[in-house]
């Protein structure tokens, strides 16, 4: 499952297959190496390590809580 917050704090809960998260997961890599996202570089660090954790456990379609 993934939390979309807006600026407002609108909160958006959806979830997504495997092949998909993967994908989202790795255009929110993409940007922070473009740059494309505001933030430090030692959170920009800490992000992506945590993207590559997220990438690295077997994600299972059939198991949704």
């Amino acid at each position: 499952m993934f939390r979309l917050i807006r600026a407002d704090k609108e909160k958006f809960d959806f979830v997504v297959d495997s092949q998909t998260a993967t994908f989202i997961i790795g255009v929110m890599l993409t940007a922070l190496k473009n740059k494309y996202v505001d933030a430090s570089k030692d959170e920009k660090a800490y992000i992506e390590r945590a993207f590559k954790d997220i990438l690295t456990l077997k994600l299972s379609d059939d198991n949704y809580e």
